[in-house]
């Protein structure tokens, strides 16, 4: 099993592997996976955008960074654009109801962006909340799971869940 920390990106294609994340809370655990080259990545970023200096200390807590440095490691990799698979999950919600502060919902919102402003979309999602979960790739078959107090669930593609209202999206 690889660990990734929160903050941090790792990438495999050896098919016996499994690569997982824990601690999702406002964060957001991004996975990346083409079938082909059963080539995958996980990304766990902090924070919607950089602050300062600390972007070049670490990118991958940032989505703004973090989200393009996965993309690009995959395709030079060898993944194809229009085959990868994309799923995200996280988001929560630290304080219930509306807040000008919500770390979660603006996560999610920077990636939509990212995502749709470079062509990619999304599989599957499970955000908002206020549960932290666990998420993780399986490259022997591309599987993505989310464990929520102990219990284990599959995301599958075409599954869009979300906690927050639709005109908060």
């Amino acid at each position: 099993m690889i660990v990734v920390d929160v903050g941090d990106m790792k990438t495999s294609n050896h098919p016996d592997e499994m690569i997982r994340t824990y601690a999702l809370g406002s964060c957001i655990g991004m996975t990346a996976y083409d079938p082909k080259l059963k080539l995958g990545a996980l990304l766990h970023y902090k924070l919607p955008r950089e602050m300062g200096q600390k972007t070049k200390q670490n990118p991958y807590s940032f989505g703004n960074t973090g989200i393009p440095l996965l993309l690009n490691t995959m395709l030079e990799m060898g993944a194809q654009k229009k085959t990868l698979q994309l799923f995200i999950c996280g988001a929560a919600k630290e304080i219930e109801g509306k807040c000008i502060f919500d770390v979660g919902l603006k996560n999610y919102q920077l990636c939509s962006r990212l995502l749709k402003k470079n062509g990619y979309h999304l599989n599957g999602m499970d955000i908002g909340g206020q549960e932290a979960r666990t998420m993780s790739l399986y490259l022997d078959t591309g599987k993505v799971t989310i464990m929520r107090k102990k219990k284990e669930e599959e995301m599958l593609s075409g599954s869009f869940y979300s906690s927050y209202d639709e005109d908060e999206l």
